[in-house]
């Protein structure tokens, strides 16, 4: 009996300190696990020159696919006479795009310089047709010239040039010539009488693709999450482009880093030096990319709004419309707008202005999907389209008659996609996330159960203890009892 008592006392002892040691386990994971780890990811993310970080940002474990989408002028005669414009789209044409950073230097421990590269191939088997294919385009250096010339009021006797040189409105090129550049006759005058124009050539990707055209600085240790603010682009480190100071500053990261800790409240702002402008992106919905949660980010609905005072400083006093935006103050003056492909989120005045475009918001939104613990991007699909506006001009034979619209010219879909590897690292991830979360739980109900045992155990040695008791009491009483009976003998 006596070792029996001292092993639940041993026990209940044991059991007492167990339950003690997992409430304050419990109280520990509940008050500061969560803040120790989400500072870990934080700390991970920092871009240093022999982190992790460093190596996924220089090389991105990405691929990237841009699809050009050209819109075929069916009917160029008819429009120099006053005729809707009537479009087909002809694509995809798809290039293999390579995103390298080169001439990498650390400027000190927070800030970071590079130069980003973009690289296009044709991949003939994910496309339509050739580059060889033809299709009719607006002549893009004739349109603007008509325009700057018109706007700075300079007299050049455009009508005797465009018939020297047989320069028509609308144009048959093919498309390597439309993407990677052809020569013009018309851009050779412009190169002659702007300081800013420097080639003889237009073509869509014409000194951008395989050249080092940008240098980023940006802002690489923040333990508040700004990693990849953008500090100057080419030199600058504000716009001058916009007519108030807030559009001018550069507010935005370099679209290789996101937010740790994502919030659906939460917009994210980036930085576009071809667009001119920082940019904003909120949350549309979360979904699942290969069994991985995502918080998918799509264009602001209202980001190219007129009516939007956050545009206010990106407007002019002549705004033609909601859901385009002006580039012509950092294009030299050319009349040209990005919206969203088929004007998608815009005004309906565009497309009633002409036949055969159709927005579908599953096919022309511009989306980007995030792993909301690290914030990094797992892909998406950035797609824009140029178009330049067109207006009649009264000294000009050829543009006359033309009603005033604008002109779409491509939209692009850059499809980006992360490498499986990626993923299954994200994935365990969250799987340590998840036990993080959960451990407070399991330590509760493991002290509760604890605690219980504690209970149990003191009730039976106290159980026991009576028993005992009682038993030994009633043998003295049996004992007493059979004493008298011998004494009254």
């Amino acid at each position: 009996m006596a070792l029996i008592k001292i092993n639940r006392n041993l026990l209940f002892r044991l059991l007492l300190i167990l339950s003690g040691f997992l409430v304050i386990c419990f109280l520990t994971s509940y008050l500061f696990a969560k803040v120790y780890f989400h500072q870990a990811i934080k700390k991970s993310l920092l871009l240093t020159p022999n982190s992790s970080q460093f190596e996924i940002w220089s090389n991105p474990p990405i691929h990237v696919l841009r699809k050009y989408y050209f819109f075929h002028v069916q009917n160029p005669n008819e429009i120099l006479n006053g005729a809707k414009p009537i479009f087909k789209e002809r694509g995809p044409y798809v290039y293999r795009e390579i995103l390298e950073k080169r001439n990498i230097a650390f400027i000190n421990k927070t800030i970071l310089k590079y130069s980003p590269m973009m690289s296009l191939f044709f991949e003939p088997s994910l496309s339509v047709g050739n580059e060889s294919d033809i299709i009719t385009i607006l002549n893009v250096p004739l349109s603007s010239m008509v325009e700057k010339l018109s706007k700075e009021k300079q007299f050049l006797p455009l009508n005797i040039l465009f018939e020297y040189f047989d320069s028509k409105l609308f144009i048959a090129r093919s498309i390597k010539e439309i993407v990677s550049g052809y020569y013009d006759p018309l851009m050779d005058l412009a190169k002659m009488s702007s300081e800013n124009i420097n080639n003889d050539k237009f073509g869509i990707t014409l000194n951008k693709n395989g050249t080092l055209w940008q240098e980023m600085i940006v802002q690489t240790v923040d333990v508040s999450g700004n990693t990849g603010k953008v500090i100057s682009w080419n030199g600058k480190n504000k716009f001058d482009y916009w007519k108030l100071k807030n559009a001018n500053q550069f507010k935005g990261k370099d679209g290789t880093f996101g937010q740790p800790y994502m919030r659906r409240d939460q917009n994210l702002e980036l930085f576009s030096g071809e667009m001119c402008r920082s940019y904003t992106m909120s949350y549309l919905r979360e979904s699942y990319l290969d069994g991985l949660l995502v918080y998918n980010y799509q264009f602001k609905k209202d980001l190219f709004s007129c009516i939007n005072l956050e545009n206010e400083g990106y407007i002019d006093k002549h705004c033609i419309g909601n859901g385009v935006f002006n580039l012509s103050n950092c294009q030299n003056g050319v009349s040209s707008f990005l919206s969203q492909p088929h004007f998608l989120n815009a005004d309906r005045v565009f497309l009633n202005s002409l036949v055969g475009l159709k927005p579908q918001r599953d096919k022309h939104d511009f989306i980007v999907y995030y792993e909301p613990i690290s914030g990094a991007s797992l892909g998406g699909n950035v797609r824009l389209q140029l178009n330049f506006y067109l207006k009649p001009n009264e000294e000009i034979r050829i543009m006359k008659n033309i009603k005033p619209i604008l002109f779409p010219f491509f939209w692009f879909d850059e499809e980006i996609r992360v490498i499986n590897h990626v993923k299954e690292e994200l994935k365990s991830l969250r799987f340590t996330i998840d036990v993080i979360n959960a451990l407070p739980l399991i330590m509760l109900i493991a002290a509760i159960v604890s605690l219980i045992s504690t209970f149990a155990v003191n009730f039976c040695k106290n159980s026991t203890k009576n028993a005992y008791m009682t038993e030994r009491n009633s043998d003295k009483n049996v004992s007493t009892l059979l004493l008298n009976g011998t004494n009254q003998k």
